[in-house]
């Protein structure tokens, strides 16, 4: 429910209510804005629909979109204005004391604009249309908040919720890969996935931000009969999940997870590729928190038509009472429709538990399996950087990573652009050239004798990467693109690379192998004192020897950079043997 006070909630409940609308109608860039009041709206003409789940159940991983309609009367908009227009509408309810509270209603984005004789008839959806954009990206990786602020960079929205707040929801807290095998298509299918991942249903708030609402058990209002109900129906059982299934994509199975006792509806989660990586007894921990999520929802289904102003929000809890409700248990808003001047129809879909197919804790027949590609057809492995890369002068960075392996001997080609900003260093009141060198490390050898290198002043650049590859084995590979800079420093924004490796016979699919990268810059550590040798003596590493073969060539290790101040260290060996080691 939105944020109202007091006095809103008293006059919503009363028998006769007095509202009006009122808002504004900008152009997509801004260039300018016409206000509108209650006059310039054709009567009856303005609806509000939206909604988080289908017509049958309460879903998880919803990603609709709110649509608004009206006819706008006398206002200075031009023709062809209209089209991709913006508007943002405000409810205003008169309160006891004769003052109007202002309730916003969303922002939406003009799609269709017909002039008919009483006005301009538009048809608006808010900003979910925007996350329509075709996403290329195909292999990623990162937290729940990393992957949403991808999307909405992308298109251009804002998240209504904080890092801490994501981190919160199931599965927020943890590392998500996501390989190339998969059904994303659009900005729109990721935020599925992630919502789906956490349990929760993504919408656009009010103020047009990209928000994750979980489902609940606090009730948010207690409506009574006397609300001036139209028409009213609800459902005598209450829906609820204790099973969910799951494709495996890799294996084309179907895993079933359920709680005890086993005895309502079964979730298909489908192919959700933010689930199918990592080992089992994780992905387990990670599938089993949806299942948690999804066993919160307890509602009885109802339908509902009322009237009263659009303060409250898909996934609001409310009790009815003193009608044909019970009065004690609770029920969720799964979809509305506000007609100004008429009804306030709210409804809570489900299916009865005892009624539902047995076959669908058995069903194989699930959505979102995929097929992999032939040896001989063409695979990618893609990457872009989910975070911003500052490099500067005189510093080495990693800006791509691409692990990558192929089905039999193969060339493969390696393609980049990097979009940066480059500032040059001020060196005695002259200014130096940046220079960027790129440095490529293939399963982490240095690639001699080509190093790609460019000279940037002040400003934008574009850096183009091209290379290839002749790979003779089946294994992992690894490939590393860092940047080294001197004479200035290089700022990369999120999002401003775009990579890939692509080549025949490439695996389609790349499970999750178990390698984690771990670096560790000691450049300004500051120098370690150990003014006692015997504080070592707290330090002890066993070795299995037949795990190992015999070394000939000696160990050793590179602390550059690490200063420690000791004269000499006596080190004894499992079999007895001493050895005098001294610092350089």
């Amino acid at each position: 429910m939105y944020n109202v006070s007091d006095a809103y909630k008293v006059a919503m409940a009363r028998p006769v209510q007095r509202g009006k609308l009122s808002g504004t109608i900008e152009s997509k860039s801004g260039s300018w804005s016409v206000d509108y009041i209650n006059d310039n709206i054709g009567k009856g003409s303005f609806s509000l629909t939206n909604q988080c789940s289908g017509n049958d159940n309460v879903e998880i991983g919803t990603v609709y979109t709110a649509e608004l309609s009206c006819v706008f009367m006398d206002l200075d908009i031009e023709r062809y204005q209209w089209q991709d227009s913006i508007v943002r509408p405000i409810h205003s309810l008169r309160l006891g004391d004769g003052t109007y509270e202002p309730v916003p209603l969303g922002v939406f984005n003009v799609k269709q604009a017909d002039w008919i004789s009483s006005g301009v008839e538009i048809k608006a959806y808010d900003n979910m249309v925007k996350l329509d954009k075709s996403c290329a990206i195909k292999t990623m990786q990162g937290s729940i908040y990393t992957l949403l602020s991808m999307a909405a960079y992308a298109c251009r929205v804002e998240l209504a919720q904080s890092e801490e707040y994501i981190q919160s929801l199931p599965n927020g807290d943890i590392e998500l890969t996501v390989f190339v095998d998969n059904d994303i298509e659009t900005w729109r299918d990721l935020v599925a996935w992630c919502a789906q991942t956490t349990g929760t249903f993504a919408i656009m708030d009010r103020a047009g931000r990209l928000e994750l609402r979980t489902y609940g058990t606090e009730p948010v209002d207690e409506i009574n009969y006397d609300r001036r109900i139209t028409g009213s129906k609800f459902s005598d059982f209450e829906t609820r999940y204790t099973g969910m299934s799951i494709v495996n994509i890799s294996e084309k199975s179907t895993t079933y997870y359920n709680v005890l006792p086993d005895d309502g509806l079964t979730y298909n989660l489908g192919s959700n590729p933010l689930l199918q990586t990592g080992f089992e007894d994780v992905l387990e921990q990670q599938r089993r928190a949806v299942l948690d999520a999804l066993t919160v929802i307890e509602y009885v289904p109802f339908e509902v038509s009322m009237i009263c102003p659009p303060a409250y929000d898909l996934g609001d809890i409310v009790i009815f009472k003193n009608g044909i409700a019970d009065g004690d248990k609770i029920s969720c808003i799964t979809q509305y429709d506000w007609k100004y001047g008429n009804d306030y129809s709210i409804k809570g879909v489900g299916q009865n538990p005892e009624l539902a197919s047995a076959r669908s804790k058995t069903d194989k027949n699930l959505t979102g399996i995929m097929k992999s590609g032939e040896e001989n057809k063409i695979q990618y492995y893609s990457f872009t950087n989910a975070s911003d890369i500052k490099i500067e002068d005189g510093e080495t960075k990693t800006i791509i990573n691409i692990r990558f392996q192929c089905t039999q001997p193969t060339t493969a080609i390696f393609h980049a652009e990097v979009l940066l900003q480059a500032e040059t260093t001020v060196d005695d009141i002259t200014y130096k050239d940046a220079i960027g060198k790129v440095l490529y490390y293939f399963n982490s050898e240095l690639v001699i004798d080509y190093e790609p290198q460019q000279v940037w002043m002040d400003g934008r650049h574009m850096l183009h990467l091209l290379y290839y590859f002749n790979l003779q084995n089946t294994q992992i590979n690894d490939f590393d693109v860092r940047l080294n800079m001197t004479g200035g420093s290089a700022f990369i924004k999120q999002m401003s690379i775009k990579a890939a490796i692509y080549g025949q016979n490439l695996y389609a699919t790349d499970k999750f192998d178990g390698i984690i990268k771990i670096t560790e810059d000691f450049s300004d550590m500051a120098p370690v004192l150990i003014p006692e040798l015997n504080i070592l003596n707290t330090m002890t590493e066993e070795l299995a020897s037949e795990m190992f073969e015999e070394i000939t060539d000696g160990c050793s290790d590179d602390f550059s950079g690490v200063v420690a101040v000791l004269e000499t260290l006596t080190i004894t060996s499992m079999t007895g043997e001493t050895v005098e080691v001294t610092t350089e």
